[in-house]
C-alpha cells in the first residue's frame, strides 16, 4: 500500500500517462503539452499544461503531494489561469483548472473549488506506479545490452563498496526475479541488507552534514548538539539549527550548565522567552502551541539542558538506565526513548527514538536498537521501504519492516531507519540521483526508469524539476 509519493514523482507519472486526471464529461482525452510551463508575468510554473477534447481545450494541472486542506492550491491554479489567459489572449473560460492530489479534500476547499470552477482530482497513488511509459521516454544508458546487465552492474558495485569479499557477484536468479516480478527473493533481500548496513555506517546523523564525511558523537559537546538538534527537529531545517547553536554560543548560553544557570538566575518563564527569542533571531520558525505559545521550542531547549545536567552527563545517565533496565527486565533502548520523551517538552516517540539511535550508532551508548519504536514510522520511511522504492514493506510498514530487520539486519531497526533517512536526504530528495545511489539496483523506481528521464521539454529552473536527465556511474 502506498500512502505517500513525492510531488515530483506524481508529476512524472502523470506526464507519462495523464489518464488518471480524466473526469468523464469534464476533462477527456488529456494530452500533456508542457511540463513546468513558465508564466513570465507572475514568475511561476504550471506543473502540467494539457490539452483536452472539450471546447477551449486547455487544462492547467497543479499537483500536490498531500490532500487539499485549504483554499491556497485552488487560488494558485486560478492565478495561473488568469496569467495564461492574458499571455495567450484567450478567454479564461477556455482554460480548465485542476488541482490533483491524493486523498479527498476537506469540505472548505472542496466547496470553494466548485464555486470557482476548479476541479480537485483525488489521485489513487497505487495506480500511478502502474501507468505505462511514453514510448522512448526511458531508455537504457549507452553501453548496456540489457536491463539485467545494468542492474547486475549496479548491484555488484554496491556490494563491493559494502565490503563483500571476493568478486561480489550478485545472484543472477535474484536479478531475474526482480526484473520479472518486481519482488526481491531471499538473496536479493540479504544483498540489500548489506547495502543498507554500509549506508548507515558511513552516513552522518545531521542533515547539514549529508554529502560530507560524518563526524561521530565523540565529545559531550557533539552529544549535546545532537540532543539540541533532535529537540528542535519538528520545525525548520538543519542549517538553521546550526545558526541557532552558533548564536547561543556567542551569547554564552548554549552549554547545558549555562542554560540551567540562566533558569536559576532569571526564572523559567524569562529563560524560556530569552532562548526562544535567540532561536527566532537565528531564523528558526517558532512552533506555536496551546501550552507555551511561541516559546515552545525555548521550553524544549530548557528541558533538554536540565535533563543533561540532572543526569550528570550522557554516560552517567545511560549507566543508571542500564541498571534500571536490568532490574526491571525492560529493554534498555525502549527505556531510553521513554526517558527522553518524558523529560523534554515536544519530543515525541519519533524524535526521541532518533536521538537514542544516534547515540547508539554514532555515539558512546551501547544498547540494542531492536525495539519497534526505532522504525520511526513516518511517511518517508514508509515511502522508501514500500512499493515505490525498496519494496521490503509493501502493505504494513511496521510489521514487514520489523520482519525484514529481524531477519536480515540482526534486528537493528534503528540502522534500517537511519539508512532509509539517508537515502532520502542524499540520493532521492527533490532531484533523484539514481546514478549515485548505492540502493538503485534494488529500487522499484530505478527498475522502472533506469534513473534516466528522457524527452522532457522543460524551461531552465533552479528547482526540483531540473537536471533529471541523469547519467549512471
Amino acid at each position: 500500500m502506498i500512502d505517500f509519493l513525492p510531488e515530483w514523482q506524481i508529476q512524472q507519472s502523470l506526464f507519462e500517462n495523464p489518464k488518471p486526471l480524466e473526469v468523464p464529461g469534464v476533462f477527456e482525452g488529456i494530452r500533456v503539452r508542457k511540463e513546468q510551463r513558465f508564466l513570465p508575468s507572475i514568475g511561476r510554473y504550471i506543473d502540467l499544461l494539457c490539452r483536452t477534447r472539450l471546447p477551449g481545450g486547455w487544462l492547467i494541472v497543479e499537483i500536490k503531494a498531500e490532500p487539499v486542506t485549504s483554499d491556497a492550491p485552488v487560488r494558485q491554479a486560478m492565478d495561473y489561469r488568469h496569467a495564461l489567459a492574458k499571455e495567450m489572449s484567450v478567454d479564461e473560460k477556455e482554460i480548465g483548472c485542476m488541482v490533483a492530489a491524493p486523498g479527498h479534500p476537506t469540505p472548505e476547499p472542496e466547496l470553494f473549488s466548485r464555486e470557482s470552477g476548479v476541479v480537485i482530482r483525488d489521485l489513487e497513488l497505487g495506480s500511478l506506479l502502474s501507468t505505462g511509459r511514453k514510448a522512448g521516454r526511458h531508455q537504457l544508458e549507452v553501453g548496456w545490452q540489457s536491463q539485467q546487465d545494468l542492474l547486475t552492474h549496479r548491484r555488484r558495485h554496491s556490494l563491493i563498496i559494502g565490503g563483500i569479499p571476493g568478486e561480489a557477484t550478485p545472484d543472477k536468479r535474484s536479478v531475474q526475479t526482480w526484473l520479472r516480478s518486481a519482488r526481491h527473493d531471499d538473496c536479493g533481500k540479504a544483498e540489500l541488507a548489506t547495502v543498507l548496513r554500509n549506508l548507515s555506517e558511513k552516513a552522518p546523523l545531521f542533515a547539514h552534514e549529508v554529502g560530507e564525511s560524518p563526524t561521530p558523537l565523540d565529545t559531550p559537546e557533539r552529544q549535546w548538539f545532537w540532543l539540541f538538534y533532535s529537540a528542535l527537529d519538528r520545525r525548520g531545517n538543519a542549517s538553521l539549527f546550526v545558526k541557532g547553536r552558533n548564536l547561543l554560543v556567542a551569547e554564552g548560553r548554549f552549554a547545558p550548565a549555562a542554560i540551567v544557570r540562566l533558569i536559576s538566575e532569571s526564572g523559567e518563564p524569562a529563560a524560556r522567552r530569552e532562548i526562544a527569542s535567540s532561536l527566532s533571531r537565528a531564523g528558526i520558525p517558532l512552533v506555536v502551541d496551546l501550552h507555551y505559545g511561541k516559546e515552545s521550542l525555548g521550553q524544549s531547549v530548557l528541558d533538554a539542558a536540565r535533563f543533561v545536567v540532572e543526569g550528570q552527563g550522557f554516560q552517567t545517565m545511560i549507566e543508571a538506565w542500564r541498571a534500571e533496565a536490568r532490574a526491571s527486565g525492560e529493554d534498555l533502548g525502549r527505556l531510553a526513548i521513554q526517558k527522553v520523551q518524558k523529560a523534554v517538552y515536544g519530543m515525541g516517540p519519533r524524535s526521541s527514538a532518533q536521538f537514542v539511535r544516534g547515540m547508539a550508532l554514532k555515539g558512546p551508548w551501547r544498547l540494542s536498537l531492536r525495539d519497534k519504536a526505532f522504525l520511526e514510522d513516518t511517511k518517508y520511511n514508509g515511502l522508501f521501504a514500500g512499493p515505490a522504492r525498496l519494496k521490503i514493506a509493501e502493505e504494513d510498514f511496521r510489521a514487514e519492516a520489523t520482519e525484514y530487520a529481524d531477519r536480515y539486519l540482526d534486528g537493528n531497526k534503528g540502522m534500517l531507519s537511519h539508512a532509509l533517512w539517508y537515502i532520502r536526504k542524499r540520493y532521492c530528495d527533490k532531484v533523484p540521483l539514481c546514478g549515485e545511489c548505492p540502493a538503485a539496483g534494488y529500487c522499484a523506481y530505478f527498475r522502472r526508469t533506469q534513473g534516466v528521464r528522457k524527452g522532457i521539454r522543460s524551461d531552465s529552473r533552479e528547482s526540483s524539476h531540473t537536471n533529471r536527465q541523469l547519467t549512471l556511474s
